[in-house]
Formats: C-alpha cells, sequence, structure tokens
C-alpha cells in the first residue's frame, strides 16, 4: 500500500493487494490468516495517514528524522510493552481452547496485590504440520556428487547455516570390524561448505585434517571414506552450538572419538615436536 500512490486510484491498487493476496494463499495460508492480515495493514496504513495530518510525522519519513527519539521508542517498547494497565512483570503459559486457563489464572491473580499480566503462547497449528509450501522441493542439493551430506544419500539440510554434524568412518561398514570413530563439529557456516572444507583438507592430507589423521592412526594411512550428517540446527545462536557440540564430543567413547583435545574447550593445544639435525 505504501508503494503506492494515491493519484493512480483505488482500482490499481486494489490490483496489487489482490495479487499479494493469491501470493500468500499459493504459499498455504488459510483464508481466515489472510483477511487478518489484509485487515491489520489497512489498519496501519489508515493509522499512520491520520498521523500524518495530526501530528506531522512524515509518512514516507528519512533515515535521519528524529532517529535518536525512535530509537530511544524502539528500545522502551520492545522492553516495557506488557507495562500497560500498571502491570508490572509478565506470565508466559500454554495457550488452552477458549483461554479458559489464562483467564482463570488472570482472575486469580487480580485478587493478589501482585500486578502481572498473563499471556498465551501461540501454539503450532496442525495444518503448518501437515502442509508443504513447495511440494516439488528438492530433497537433495544441486551438487550432489561433491555434496559430503547428500552424496550418501542424506536428505537435504546441507544449506541450512548455524548447525552442529557428526563425520562417521565408513571402514568395514555393516561388519565385525567396522569403524565406529566419529567426528563433532560446528559451523556458522551451511553444512556444503563446511563438508567441503573437510573433502579439501583430506585430499591434501593436511596435518589439521581430523579425517586424513584418523586414517593415519587406525587404517596405516589408508584412505578411507567418510559420512557427514546434519544434527542440529542452530541458527544465529552460537554458544548454544558450541555447547551442543561439546556435550556430543563428551558422549562418544575415547577409543571412537576423531576429535583432538584441543577442540573440546575450542582451543588448540601447543605441540612440540624435536627434530635430529
Amino acid at each position: 500500500m505504501k508503494n503506492c500512490h494515491d493519484l493512480i486510484g483505488a482500482e490499481e491498487i486494489t490490483k496489487h493487494i489482490s495479487y499479494f493476496m493469491a501470493r500468500m494463499q499459493a504459499a498455504g495460508y488459510d483464508q481466515e490468516f489472510r483477511l487478518q492480515v489484509l485487515k491489520s495493514a489497512y489498519k496501519a496504513y489508515q493509522s499512520k495517514k491520520i498521523e500524518e495530518q495530526r501530528n506531522g510525522t512524515p509518512f514516507y519519513r528519512k533515515r535521519t528524522w528524529r532517529r535518536n527519539e525512535r530509537r530511544k521508542e524502539k528500545i522502551d517498547k520492545k522492553r516495557n510493552w506488557y507495562k500497560k494497565g500498571g502491570k508490572e512483570s509478565v506470565l508466559f503459559i500454554a495457550a488452552t481452547p477458549e483461554s479458559e486457563l489464562k483467564n482463570l489464572l488472570q482472575k486469580e491473580i487480580e485478587k493478589s496485590p501482585f500486578k502481572i499480566k498473563v499471556i498465551e503462547k501461540s501454539g503450532t497449528k496442525l495444518v503448518r504440520l501437515l502442509q508443504k509450501n513447495d511440494p516439488f522441493k528438492r530433497s537433495k542439493c544441486k551438487d550432489e556428487e561433491r555434496c559430503m551430506i547428500c552424496s550418501r544419500g542424506n536428505n537435504g539440510a546441507c544449506r541450512e547455516t548455524g548447525v552442529t554434524y557428526q563425520i562417521f568412518c565408513l571402514s568395514d561398514a555393516g561388519s565385525e570390524t567396522e569403524c565406529k570413530a566419529m567426528y563433532v563439529g560446528e559451523t556458522g557456516r551451511n553444512g556444503y561448505t563446511r563438508g567441503r572444507q573437510h573433502q579439501e583438507d583430506y585430499r591434501h592430507e593436511r596435518e589439521s585434517s581430523a579425517l586424513w589423521k584418523h586414517c593415519v592412526q587406525e587404517h596405516d594411512s589408508v584412505r578411507q571414506d567418510f559420512q557427514m550428517r546434519v544434527i542440529d540446527r542452530v541458527r544465529n545462536d552460537p554458544t548454544r552450538r558450541q555447547i551442543l557440540e561439546a556435550t556430543r564430543i563428551r558422549k562418544i567413547p575415547n577409543d571412537s572419538r576423531m576429535n583432538s583435545r584441543g577442540e573440546w574447550n575450542s582451543n588448540r593445544v601447543p605441540r612440540i615436536s624435536i627434530e635430529r639435525d
């Protein structure tokens, strides 16, 4: 609506809005939700128009307009949104039919001297769990041959960023002498990029390669096949990724761990090597 000038006419504006609503329908949003979005957007649009006429607030403001004041208002709104009506704290609870639990708690709180606002957490609709926005989406990446995750039959997740992963040695897989060695890692990049880095280090037999080091120590420098799998998806939370990585490393038996001791605390252990002249 903001991208449509008033002079182009209501009929032309309606065409753009209808096109956007059709895109939402194709993406899987039901009619009730689309109607809520439309009403909310129209209400906000009209509110900004009225505010421009009454208070002189520019409808298309510049970035520098009341920059410090707007930043302070944004912070206060984020911290104190629940304090309307004299509330001092907030209590989040699970959603129940017809807000039965919320109403019960709110009545009991109003009888006490505490000023607490009760908020229901939004649940997940069943249709969101069942529907697929893109039923024809590829389960594997386009570079399946070089992808360390998809080349062994694992489905997708190789392009998601912020993940923890495991790498398994496939030596004598399925037999009694199967190698059960495992490497655990984490990365802020996607699994495909991190897997390619492991493959490059392994191919050039670099000292930093955990895969090549495992082949040297356990398989007499004979190259082995490895499989990579994404375990956790933790985007924008590096601390949690590192905690998950450390926890999974400690759960691996000592004789099956490919991680070097320096990786346990994310600090490389200094090594001294003595060479004869």
